[in-house]
């Protein structure tokens, strides 16, 4: 059985959803013609030449990446903000998005939008 975006956003507990909502909305926001599906377990959200991922875990929401520059350019902006390879990892209790991330999803996109 195939799980649809809404449906994924739905089974998420607590703040993690609004989260992971605010993320959504930042991407539409910066990408309105970018298209959803669920794959590997989380939301991949494609525009253009590119993709990122959003995807939720026991302590916050993931945004996943090719791995751009600019992740580190953001991780030095906001050091609270953690960050793998080639993701950001938001805590739970984060109340809004630090600024920056548009340029973190404009590369992830690989486009100037």
């Amino acid at each position: 059985m195939e799980i649809s975006v809404d449906n994924y956003i739905d089974s998420i507990p607590d703040k993690r959803r609004d989260l992971l909502l605010m993320l959504k909305e930042q991407i539409i926001r910066q990408a309105p013609d970018c298209t959803f599906t669920i794959k590997y377990g989380i939301i991949m959200i494609y525009h253009d030449k590119g993709w990122v991922g959003l995807g939720y875990r026991k302590d916050g929401v993931s945004l996943y990446t090719c791995g751009v520059p600019a992740l580190a350019e953001y991780t030095a902006l906001h050091p609270q903000i953690k960050s793998g390879k080639g993701c950001l990892r938001f805590g739970k209790n984060l109340k809004s998005i630090p600024e920056g991330l548009d340029k973190v999803i404009n590369q992830a996109f690989g486009t100037d939008l």
